[in-house]
C-alpha cells in the first residue's frame, strides 16, 4: 500500500513539474515569436531581397500545452513582388507543442527535452488550391520541426504525392522528404532529401511535347557561415536515371549520375 501511494505521489509530481515546464517554455516562445519572424525577414532580406517577400503572423492563441498561430508570407509593396501578387498570400498553420518535452515528440520517440515541436501545414486558399487538388484534397506537405532551448531547429518535411495535368502540361511527383537542420544563430545548416520518381510533360516553343523524368534523386549538404558573410560547404546530389525526351522520341539519357561540390576559402597570397 505505502509503495502504491509513494508511486503515485511520484507520478503527480512529474505531472507538476511538466505542467509548470510546459506553461514556461509556452511562455517562453510566445515571448520570443515576435525576434524569430524578424530574424527570419531580416534572412529573408539579405539572401533574396529581390523576392519583396516579408513574414508575419496573426492569431497567436497559447494554451497550457500546446499554442496556435497562422505564419504569413506576402508581398512587402503594395505592387506586389516577382513571385505573389499584391493580393495574394501563402498562409501556414502551425500547432506548437511546449517543452520541455513536447508531446508530438514524444508520439515519435524522442525523450530528450526541447523548448518545443513545431507542426506546419499549409492552409488552402485560392493560391495553394491547384497544390491540394493535385494532392487529392491533403494538403501537399506537413513539417515537423524540434526547437532547442538554444534555438537549434531540425525540421523534418513529408512531401505528398501529386497529380497535375491542364493545358497541355502535367507534373507527377512520388512522395518524398525533406530535412533541415540549423543553429540557433543560423549561421551552420544541413540539408537533405530523397524522391523516388518524377515525370514533367510541357510544351516548348515550337509546340513539341516534351518529356522530363528521372528515378532516386537524392542529396545532402551542409554549409557555414563565413566571417565575410559568404557560405561555404559541400553538397551531394545523385540520380538513378534521368530521361529527357521530344515528340516520344529519347534526346537524351543519364543513369548513375553523381554530383559532389564543396567551397571553402582560400588564403589570399598577393
Amino acid at each position: 500500500m505505502k509503495k502504491s501511494l509513494v508511486a503515485v505521489g511520484v507520478v503527480a509530481a512529474l505531472g507538476v513539474v511538466w505542467t509548470a515546464g510546459a506553461w514556461f517554455t509556452g511562455k517562453q516562445m510566445e515571448a520570443r515569436f515576435a525576434d524569430m519572424i524578424d530574424q527570419a525577414n531580416a534572412h529573408l532580406t539579405s539572401t533574396v531581397p529581390e523576392a519583396g517577400l516579408k513574414l508575419s503572423y496573426e492569431n497567436y492563441q497559447r494554451g497550457l500545452f500546446s499554442s496556435h498561430v497562422q505564419l504569413i508570407l506576402q508581398p512587402t509593396g503594395s505592387e506586389g513582388s516577382p513571385w505573389l501578387a499584391p493580393d495574394q498570400k501563402v498562409v501556414f498553420d502551425e500547432r506548437v507543442d511546449h517543452g520541455p518535452f513536447p508531446l508530438a515528440q514524444l508520439k515519435s520517440f524522442n525523450l530528450l527535452p526541447a523548448m518545443a515541436s513545431v507542426t506546419s501545414t499549409l492552409v488552402n486558399n485560392e493560391l495553394s488550391k491547384p497544390l491540394f487538388d493535385a494532392a487529392k484534397g491533403q494538403s501537399p506537405f506537413s513539417a515537423l520541426t524540434r526547437v532547442g532551448y538554444s534555438g537549434a531547429t531540425d525540421t523534418k518535411i513529408a512531401l505528398q504525392p501529386l497529380n497535375y495535368e491542364a493545358d497541355g502540361e502535367k507534373i507527377v511527383l512520388s512522395a518524398g522528404t525533406i530535412e533541415i537542420n540549423a543553429t540557433g544563430d543560423g549561421k551552420t545548416l544541413g540539408l537533405s532529401g530523397e524522391m523516388q520518381s518524377a515525370l514533367i510533360e510541357t510544351l516548348n516553343e515550337y509546340n513539341q511535347h516534351v518529356q522530363l523524368s528521372f528515378t532516386n534523386l537524392q542529396s545532402d549538404g551542409s554549409s557555414e557561415m563565413t566571417e565575410f558573410a559568404e557560405r561555404i560547404g559541400a553538397q551531394k546530389l545523385s540520380l538513378d536515371k534521368l530521361t529527357l525526351s521530344i515528340e516520344g522520341q529519347q534526346m537524351g539519357l543519364l543513369e548513375g549520375m553523381k554530383l559532389d561540390g564543396a567551397s571553402t576559402l582560400t588564403e589570399d597570397r598577393k
